[in-house]
C-alpha cells in the first residue's frame, strides 16, 4: 500500500468514526445499562456524567488516531 493510499484510508476511517461517534456513545450507555445493574440506580446527573466521560473517551481516541 502506498503512502497516499494509506493516508486516504486513514482519512476515510476518521470521517467514519466522526460520523458514528454519537452512535458509539449511545451503544456504550446501552451496554452499561444492560450489564451493570447498579448503573440504572445512579442519579440522573451521575449517569449523565458517565455519558460525558464516554463521549470524551471516544473523541480522544479519534484525536489520537488522527495524530
Amino acid at each position: 500500500m502506498t503512502d497516499t493510499a494509506a493516508a486516504s484510508d486513514k482519512a476515510e476511517t476518521l470521517a467514519w468514526l466522526r460520523r458514528i461517534s454519537g452512535d458509539l456513545a449511545t451503544a456504550t450507555i446501552q451496554r452499561l445499562e444492560e450489564t451493570l445493574p447498579w448503573y440504572a440506580e445512579m442519579p440522573p446527573a451521575r449517569r449523565s456524567a458517565v455519558g460525558l466521560v464516554a463521549q470524551a473517551g471516544i473523541t480522544s481516541f479519534i484525536q489520537w488516531l488522527e495524530d
